[in-house]
């Protein structure tokens, strides 16, 4: 009897650790996710209110309209609470001269406020442009 039991406890606890490897997404996860789908025209795949969905797809719009090369994304969070998060999302996108030297260096951030919805999930709350996408003077 306690060898069947250590048994099915061992089994209990696998199955959550993968539970939680395979199901829980980080907040950068999550906002890293949406940005991706938002990038990709995925947008009807994206649990946020349209006007964040514009906020993401004018920096996207902003990239485009200047003919640049597609944006890198580097993510921070801040946590702030155990059920609320914040992630800093900082574009940063290069062009260069025929030359392959550095023409001009564009820039913008997003601030993601995450709450957490379930053990296992975190839903974006809010989305705030921190700076728009714009040329970086040196």
């Amino acid at each position: 009897m306690g060898k069947r039991t250590a048994y099915t406890i061992s089994i209990a606890i696998l199955l959550a650790f993968l539970v939680i490897f395979f199901f829980y997404q980080s907040p950068i996860q999550v906002v890293e996710t949406t940005i991706e789908s938002v990038q990709i025209g995925s947008k009807q795949n994206v649990n946020i209110k349209p006007e964040d969905i514009a906020k993401i797809d004018s920096f996207f719009s902003f990239v485009k309209d200047n003919q640049l090369g597609t944006p890198e994304v580097k993510y921070r969070e801040i946590v702030t609470s155990n059920n609320q998060s914040q992630v800093i999302a900082d574009f940063q996108v290069v062009s260069y001269k025929g030359d392959n030297s550095v023409n001009k260096i564009y820039g913008g951030n997003m601030v993601f406020t995450l709450q957490k919805n379930s053990i296992l999930n975190w839903g974006i709350e809010r989305i705030e442009i921190g700076q728009s996408m714009q040329e970086v003077k040196p």
